[in-house]
């Protein structure tokens, strides 16, 4: 699956051609790509009991391994995201002043309110 996923990523962005030298000459620090590959368990088989085995398998790791050191409980990829999505939808995005230095810059430049400023 890594090596099908590393080649699909890197043929279709075309990162393994001779025209990728040319952009990482332009762009040096551009030299990562990625490949998501999303299946649909209800398409290939029965979802329900797929997620039923993915809700024991994460279940078995939370509760049969101990914390790293310096932590309080056992994370799998992916749980402080939920996390901080879940937090993020309750008490709303973290938007600091460098973030909103940002988007005054912006506002200003493409003629745009703020969407923290009251309309007229």
């Amino acid at each position: 699956m890594i090596a099908a996923s590393t080649l699909i990523g890197g043929a279709l962005t075309g990162f393994t051609s001779a025209a990728s030298a040319v952009v990482q000459q332009r762009w040096p620090g551009a030299n990562m790509g990625g490949t998501v590959i999303a299946l649909d368990p209800d398409v290939i088989g029965e979802g329900d009991e797929f997620r039923a085995e993915v809700d024991r398998y994460v279940r078995d790791i939370r509760d049969g391994h101990l914390p790293l050191p310096g932590t309080q409980r056992v994370y799998l990829p992916g749980h402080l995201e939920a996390e901080r999505m879940a937090a993020s939808r309750r008490e709303g995005i973290p938007f600091g002043e460098r973030e909103q230095t940002a988007m005054r810059g912006m506002s200003g430049r493409f003629d745009l309110p703020l969407p923290w400023e009251e309309r007229v």
